[in-house]
């Protein structure tokens, strides 16, 4: 099965960056010390590129033999009003989890973002039929319209790739459709990333406490600031 989950994660992994590379400018990045590291035992790598007029993209995957293996493919925009796209997946031998999670991390939202919104929430219909993830409730449970956290069998590997598949379309669709943000709007946009990126930190998430566990928090800072959002390669903090 170790095999089996291995080709998933690639098959997701390289579709994303083949659909991304199809439409805008894709570059890689130095992520120097941070390419690789340690959480609770478990070996992260880490790859991270510029997605050109777009934002940020970090790959980070699991890949070594044991009881899991997982992938994580996120793109924080900083250029247009888009929410950020983040999903994680997760395989635990014969058995599979998953999230697709859109969050509001923007400063308005009109007809353009809702209806988007709107298409993202449609999405989730492919894997309603899956048993839902029981989660813990968070501080950011707010901020994201369009939630999906499922669990799944190996039988239904080609479902969940397809989640990410409509999911990936949608959003490339709404940032062609999206007007490009200037001066205060694209600051505030920056910003509330950069605030989101920074609470994550300070106030926890669900996976953020074992990062800040095993790596430290001035050196999580420096990987959500620097690499997984990277709010410091788009503006500056005051």
């Amino acid at each position: 099965m170790y095999e089996t989950n291995i080709s998933r994660i690639e098959r997701r992994l390289n579709w994303g960056l083949e659909r991304l590379g199809r439409d805008y400018e894709v570059n890689e990045l130095d992520t120097g010390d941070l390419s690789e590291f340690t959480v609770s035992g478990r070996v992260h790598r880490v790859r991270q590129f510029e997605i050109k007029d777009v934002g940020n993209l970090v790959v980070m995957t699991n890949p070594l033999t044991g009881p899991m293996q997982m992938d994580t493919f996120t793109i924080t925009p900083y250029f247009k009003n888009l929410p950020l796209f983040t999903t994680d997946y997760m395989y635990y031998e014969n058995k599979r989890m998953f999230l697709n999670e859109i969050y509001d991390l923007v400063d308005y939202k009109d007809d353009l973002y809702k209806e988007y919104i709107g298409r993202f929430a449609a999405n989730s219909s492919v894997t309603e039929r899956l048993d839902d993830m029981k989660l813990p409730s968070t501080w950011y449970d707010d901020m994201r319209p369009v939630f999906v956290a499922k669990e799944a069998k190996p039988e239904d590997d080609d479902l969940i790739f397809e989640q990410f598949r409509a999911n990936l379309e949608t959003f490339i669709d709404m940032e062609k459709a999206s007007p490009v943000l200037y001066n205060e709007e694209r600051e505030a946009k920056w910003r509330l990333s950069y605030e989101y990126a920074r609470r994550l930190v300070e106030d926890g998430g669900v996976s953020t406490k074992l990062f800040v566990d095993s790596l430290g928090e001035e050196k999580t800072k420096e990987f959500f600031y620097s690499i997984f959002f990277a709010p410091y390669r788009y503006g500056k903090a005051e």
